[in-house]
């Protein structure tokens, strides 16, 4: 992996990339996805995506469309799959299923030009681009690589001359992006609600005058009021509305809290792969397609359904518990290596939880699948179980439809 970024955009998408591209070369980065549409630009699109540590991919009408999305998304899969990944929206969608439980830069507002809301992207890939192995952000020595490279293709005085100015031009008048200050203290509020797991949704998220709540609580109004409060008092207020969230009874808030001490990241390690989830009539059952993608440090994980009473079901126990998914009908496919997709059925409507951990060593305790277990008893076994190793956790919630 190199200190490179790397910018994923459908053709048609190509004058609005240029501008990001140029951007972040300004900023100092090494910058790749301007290659030509050729068989050897292809060939070294891929090779740059896979080793850049930053793989910025541009959703837009055209990278989510029947001709675009294999190719944007299948960069996007395996960037996020590495842990790459960071996505924006250039136009007023929201990424493909799959991809909207990320965080996502919204650009659907941006003009096109060197503004305040360019300047909070490159803002975002240089805390991006801070995480570098090596701690230090690419400095000059990469810039000047990347000129080195590009050289042949400007006149290399006056270009220079120019770049220089117009980077300096451009930086004096950059300020701190209000949508990102905004966004970040509403996580800090959101993280501070009690017996609730929540995030904002990347398309409305406050900007568009709608801020749409996610996830569970056990009082979603209280959640709904405590960011109005705070829009209020930035002077920005905006619609809030909760009727994403799932309630869960208080009964179930000893497993809601525990889960929510394991959050570490991002996430990106559990999707649910469908939009929604509706009862088969013939079957009485309804399925959800749930894609599990690990990373290189997951030694060992569990998953487990929660229910809004909080009863917790062991679903699957460990890694190894994996291998058996290929015997049962559970239309079990492995997509990639370290991915693992497979349906969940359920027999009943209404809100359904899933809760992932994964640890870089062994559970201490023991779990059997189908076990279920109180909020309070499952809550005792993870602090215990993952005490002696580190463990991250991940929560979706999804609600089941009658047909």
């Amino acid at each position: 992996m190199s200190d490179s970024i790397f910018v994923s955009h459908e053709r048609a998408d190509a004058g609005r990339a240029m501008t990001i591209i140029n951007a972040l070369r300004a900023a100092g980065y090494a910058v790749d996805g301007d290659e030509p549409d050729t068989e050897a630009g292809r060939e070294a699109a891929a090779a740059a995506a896979a080793r850049a540590w930053v793989v910025l991919v541009l959703w837009s009408e055209a990278s989510i469309g029947r001709t675009g999305a294999r190719q944007v998304a299948d960069v996007a899969r395996a960037a996020a799959e590495r842990g790459a990944y960071l996505g924006a929206t250039i136009d007023k969608i929201s990424p493909p299923f799959g991809f909207t439980g990320f965080q996502v830069v919204d650009l659907s507002r941006w003009g096109g030009g060197r503004d305040s809301r360019l300047a909070g992207l490159v803002e975002d890939v240089r805390k991006r681009m801070e995480r570098l192995p090596t701690g230090p952000m690419p400095g000059e020595g990469a810039a000047r690589k990347e000129r080195a490279r590009r050289a042949p293709l400007i006149a290399a005085a006056a270009a220079a001359i120019l770049i220089v100015l117009a980077a300096a031009a451009y930086f004096s008048g950059m300020f701190a992006n209000p949508d990102a200050e905004r966004a970040a203290r509403i996580d800090a509020e959101l993280a501070a609600v009690p017996c609730a797991w929540l995030q904002v949704d990347p398309v409305d998220n406050g900007t568009n005058g709608k801020l749409v709540l996610t996830g569970v609580a056990d009082q979603p109004e209280r959640a709904g009021e405590t960011i109005r409060g705070l829009l209020r008092r930035d002077g920005t207020p905006a619609e809030v509305t909760i009727d994403r969230v799932a309630r869960i009874g208080s009964d179930g808030c000893p497993a809601i809290d525990v889960t929510r001490r394991l959050r570490r990241d991002d996430g990106g390690r559990m999707r649910i792969m469908s939009d929604g989830v509706q009862v088969n009539p013939g079957m009485g059952l309804a399925e959800a397609r749930v894609l599990l993608t690990f990373r290189p440090g997951d030694m060992n994980m569990a998953l487990f359904g929660i229910e809004p009473s909080g009863a917790v079901t062991t679903v699957l126990p460990d890694m190894n518990s994996l291998a058996t998914l290929k015997d049962e009908d559970v239309g079990y496919v492995q997509p990639q290596k370290g991915q693992h997709e497979f349906s969940l059925r359920s027999d009943h409507t209404g809100w359904t939880g899933l809760i992932l951990i994964a640890g870089e060593g062994d559970f201490a305790g023991t779990l059997t699948q189908g076990e279920v277990r109180t909020a309070t008893q499952f809550a005792q076994l993870l602090e215990q179980g993952t005490a002696a190793s580190k463990w991250s956790s991940e929560m979706v919630w999804y609600k089941i439809e009658p047909r």
